[in-house]
């Protein structure tokens, strides 16, 4: 109860390629002096690009490097399996054609299962750098899971733990240093897996996806608290994330024990990093965590943004080394008007409550209306103020991700802009599912971040109304 968790550290998500070698080494260097032991970072995503940076900086600090791979993504593709072994949608299609990040398996297939074996022998033979502590090998992101005849009424928990046994096999075959990592994520929460079949795992990630920033796990809620649904097919008799991962965390830690750790989004990648001011509800999180015998807390963060978070996460990795200090934090004012449930922070939903705003300090209320202008209906004259902000902030916000996932939302939520007249090359990165998906797709990884700065230019000078 009184230990340092055990790990410490960051998750760094699909973001290496939206990072210049001086953000990556600043982000590095910072893990050090918050005493951080343990980092993600995603093969499948610029990994092979920066991994001598981040070999130097983790041994400089005594980070412990855990790579991740989209299984499916990566072993399909190095094994050349086609695409009619991949998930099927209920038309009987491969709902990717080719290898992406959200690309499944059909689960009934044989031959994938020999394809998704064999590109993971490809991996960790050819691949894989000696000095990686632990190969995390992940699902297909998002819920895109197979629904021929032979799955769509299988749990995707269920479908996808021959191959999450595949890989361990494999690795502890061939790579008997690396520790084999899955994960618990979104529409896999459920137990119907049974505890035995985890013993070739070494580490077990649980992700609380669409756990609310402000409401620790297992408070009650209020009528916001069901914030993004994350059970799927799963059977939930509660209506609210918060209590709904309270209770599959409670059993995955009774079930699991001493392989659970956690996955926190803090950063909110998919609301562009906006700061909730939610240290507070995060520290009970961390008692929790404590009681329940996990292993420690891994945060989703990357440097493009990091500087609203600098405060909160120096907080963070105190606590997680002297709980004492966790529980004598006392929340100060803004901290307690972000409690408040009843007022809106999104800027995708719905503009940020007047009342948080005029809280906030001056740079941060810029940020945010020109961020809510930009995200919420926004019009071509605030898509392009939102554009020129965030490229003159280049160095503390996230100018690849906000910038596409704004041109994204005026086209296919609000409706309110048209990007026709763009170039080609701009219409092509709008039609991808994912952004890393197409950066890393491009053939100069270390012009990827500037060329997707250049699109965002021609989207800002080509934008239209469609009203």
């Amino acid at each position: 109860m009184t230990a340092p968790f055990e790990i410490r550290g960051f998750n760094m998500c699909e973001s290496l390629l939206r990072h210049t070698p001086e953000q990556l080494a600043r982000f590095l260097d910072r893990m050090g002096e918050l005493k951080f032991n343990t980092l993600i970072v995603q093969y499948d995503y610029g990994f092979r690009h920066y991994q001598q940076l981040i070999k130097e900086k983790c041994q400089q600090h005594n980070i412990d490097v855990t790579l991740m791979v989209f299984g499916p993504r990566t072993f399909f593709k190095l094994s050349g399996c086609d695409s009619k072994h991949f998930a099927l949608d209920d038309d009987g299609k491969p709902y990717t054609p080719a290898p992406e990040c959200e690309t499944w398996p059909c689960f009934s297939s044989h031959e994938a299962l020999e394809h998704f074996t064999a590109g993971a022998e490809i991996f960790l033979r050819e691949q894989t750098p000696g000095w990686i502590k632990r190969i995390h090998m992940r699902s297909g992101d998002g819920t895109m899971t197979c629904r021929c005849a032979k799955c769509r009424n299988l749990m995707p928990s269920v479908g996808w733990h021959p191959f999450i046994k595949a890989f361990a096999a494999k690795l502890h075959e061939l790579r008997s240093d690396l520790e084999a990592e899955s994960d618990i994520y979104i529409g896999r929460y459920d137990l119907s897996v049974p505890a035995q079949e985890y013993e070739s795992i070494d580490c077990v990630m649980y992700d609380t996806f669409g756990h609310h920033p402000r409401i620790a796990l297992g408070d009650n809620p209020n009528h916001k608290s069901n914030w993004i649904p994350v059970n799927g097919r799963d059977t939930d008799e509660f209506n609210c994330n918060s209590l709904y991962h309270f209770d599959r965390l409670s059993k995955w830690a009774k079930r699991l024990p001493g392989k659970i750790y956690i996955h926190d989004n803090t950063m909110m990648q998919a609301l562009i990093g906006m700061f909730h001011h939610n240290t507070p509800s995060m520290l009970k999180d961390l008692e929790l965590y404590r009681r329940l015998g996990l292993r420690g807390v891994l945060f989703e963060a990357y440097e493009p943004g990091y500087h609203n978070f600098a405060r909160h996460f120096e907080v963070l990795s105190k606590a997680m080394l002297d709980p004492e200090y966790g529980r004598n934090y006392r929340p100060d004012g803004v901290e307690k008007m972000f409690a408040n449930l009843d007022l809106d922070y999104s800027h995708i939903d719905k503009r940020t409550s007047e009342e948080l705003i005029n809280i906030l300090p001056p740079q941060e209320q810029e940020f945010i209306r020109i961020c809510d202008a930009g995200m919420t209906a926004p019009t071509p004259d605030s898509y392009r103020k939102f554009i020129d902000y965030i490229i003159d902030h280049a160095d503390t916000v996230d100018v690849c991700y906000m910038g596409m996932l704004a041109a994204k939302h005026g086209i296919r939520v609000s409706g309110t802009l048209d990007f026709s007249q763009a170039a080609p090359e701009s219409r092509k990165m709008l039609s991808y599912r994912k952004l890393w998906d197409y950066m890393e797709e491009l053939p100069d990884h270390s012009r990827a971040r500037e060329d997707v700065i250049e699109i965002l230019k021609d989207l800002r000078n080509n934008v239209r109304s469609t009203v």
